[in-house]
């Protein structure tokens, strides 16, 4: 598990190797930090100390990479939760940079053929943004969906998707798309 210096949450789990998920909560201020998800009922705090990084949280996860769809579990309808109390102690930042790097920042946009496009259509079909069913060609109503979720979350109108436009994209879409 690592907590990257922008406050996302990147780890995998012991028999699930080839499978990252990712979190996100900010950074630390004052020295305590408190996500909730009030709608959901998940909470994570994070504490720090010179010595360790304390995460208590049940949240759910905004979003994971998968290796190979053959590594790919199953998922009960509310998705997968983090659950538990977690001590990071801090690494050498080169290993904190090479699992940070292990996720490409791949920018999606019209013309792409790629298997991420089919979970940015997924979450563009719940928001309402797009209709018919999920594929994964970016083409020009994946394009014009996009720029209308990116007017109405108040990002700039690119028409792509690269990975904080997909993590809000997941994350709107768990949360704030015909949930609470």
């Amino acid at each position: 598990m690592v907590m990257t210096e922008t406050g996302n949450l990147i780890y995998t789990r012991s028999n699930l190797p080839h499978i990252l998920y990712f979190s996100s909560c900010g950074i630390a201020e004052n020295d305590t930090l408190n996500c909730s998800l009030d709608c959901d009922g998940g909470n994570m705090s994070v504490t720090h100390s010179p010595s360790e990084l304390l995460i208590n949280a049940s949240i759910r996860i905004e979003q994971m990479q998968i290796d190979s769809v053959l590594y790919a579990p199953a998922n009960e309808a509310d998705g997968t939760q983090l659950n538990g109390s977690f001590t990071l102690t801090p690494m050498p930042l080169a290993t904190c940079r090479e699992i940070e790097n292990r996720t490409p920042p791949i920018e999606l946009a019209a013309g792409d053929v790629n298997v991420l496009v089919e979970g940015v259509e997924k979450n563009l079909i719940s928001g309402g943004y797009l209709l018919g069913a999920p594929d994964y060609i970016f083409d020009g109503r994946t394009r014009d969906a996009l720029i209308a979720y990116q007017q109405d979350a108040g990002l700039a109108p690119t028409g792509t998707a690269g990975p904080n436009v997909r993590r809000q994209l997941a994350t709107d879409s768990l949360l704030a798309f015909g949930g609470c």
